[in-house]
C-alpha cells in the first residue's frame, strides 16, 4: 500500500508530497473511503494555495475530508459513551479540524477562550505518523499505545486534544499562560498540561478497549 501510494503521490505532485508523512496522510484518506476529487480555490484555508497544482489540491481535499470523517466518528463515540461527563460532551461539540500540509507539527488545538477558532484542531502530515514515543507516558503505557490499531490510536489523539478545551484542562494551561511568575517547562515530559492530557486520554482509551 505504501509503495503504491508513494508512487501515486509522486506521479501526481511531482514529488512535493512524496515523503513518509504525506504518504501516511494519503493512506489514511484512502483507508477511510473518502474521495473528494476536487478542491475549490475559493475555500478558506490557512495556507497559500497559489503554488499547488489542481492534483495536489485534490489530494489535500481528500485528506481534509478524511480527517473530518474521523473526527465525527470520535464525536459519536463520546456522545454514545454513558461515562462521558457533561463537560466532555459540551467540549467535543465545539471541536473542528483543518488539515494544513505546511504545518510541521502533528496537531495543535486552539484553546484560547473567546477565540473565533476555539476548539479547532490544526493537523499536519505528522498527525498520521506513529514514529517515536510520547515522553510524558511510561514505557508500559507506550507499549499499550503501540499495540493500538491506527484507528484507535487516532481516537486516543483526539481524546488528548479534547482535554485541552475541557474546563479542567483549561485551568491547567491558563495557570501557566496568565501567571508570569510560573515558569513554563520546555521539556514536554514535565509540562503539566501534556501529562494531564495524555493521562486522561490513556484512561479513556484503556477503558474503551478494556485493558
Amino acid at each position: 500500500m505504501a509503495a503504491i501510494l508513494g508512487g501515486t503521490v509522486s506521479e501526481l505532485t511531482g514529488g512535493k508530497f512524496a515523503n513518509g508523512a504525506a504518504t501516511a496522510a494519503l493512506s489514511a484518506a484512502v483507508s477511510s473511503g473518502v474521495r473528494a476529487g476536487q478542491f475549490s480555490r475559493e475555500v478558506s484555508t490557512e495556507f497559500d494555495t497559489t503554488n499547488y497544482s489542481e492534483e495536489e489540491l485534490a489530494l489535500i481535499s481528500d485528506i481534509q475530508k478524511s480527517a473530518e470523517k474521523n473526527l465525527e466518528q470520535f464525536k459519536e463515540i463520546i456522545r454514545n459513551d454513558p461515562n462521558s461527563m457533561l463537560d466532555m460532551l459540551n467540549a467535543v461539540e465545539g471541536m473542528s479540524i483543518v488539515y494544513d500540509p505546511t504545518y510541521e507539527g502533528a496537531g495543535i488545538i486552539d484553546h484560547t477562550v473567546g477565540s473565533k477558532t476555539f476548539g479547532r484542531l490544526k493537523i499536519g502530515n505528522a498527525w498520521f505518523e506513529r514514529n517515536g514515543r510520547l515522553v510524558e507516558v511510561s514505557v508500559g503505557d507506550q507499549a499499550y499505545l503501540n499495540s493500538l490499531s491506527s484507528h484507535e490510536y487516532e481516537m486516543f489523539k483526539f481524546r488528548h486534544e479534547l482535554r485541552y478545551i475541557e474546563p479542567l484542562g483549561l485551568k491547567i494551561t491558563r495557570l501557566y499562560e496568565t501567571n508570569p511568575h510560573i515558569a513554563i517547562p520546555t521539556d514536554r515530559a514535565k509540562q503539566p498540561w501534556e501529562i494531564d492530557a495524555s493521562g486522561e486520554a490513556l484512561k479513556w482509551s484503556k477503558k474503551r478497549n478494556q485493558r
